[in-house]
């Protein structure tokens, strides 16, 4: 079982890109503890969506792994292919 120890803001050089789902600002870092030990995750305020790969022990690896996307798709066009139905 995994528990949540802490909760922290992204800001400065730790700063998150906006989710690539919901487009939501709030993107977070969760530490918690795995085992006798802490990972961390990082999960969006606004969908839910978040990058746990059960091995961070550190921000920095997190940070590269949520910022680093191929072709992020933008807000607007994930809008219009759920109206178009695609």
């Amino acid at each position: 079982m995994t528990d949540i120890i802490r909760v922290e803001k992204a800001f400065g050089d730790f700063a998150l890109e906006p989710c690539p789902f919901c487009g939501s600002e709030e993107v977070v870092y969760a530490e918690y503890t795995h085992g006798e030990e802490t990972r961390w995750k990082v999960v969006c305020c606004g969908c839910m969506a978040s990058i746990d790969p059960g091995f961070c022990r550190n921000k920095t690896g997190l940070r590269t792994r949520w910022n680093t996307r191929n072709g992020k798709p933008p807000k607007e066009k994930w809008n219009a292919m759920v109206r178009d139905g695609e």
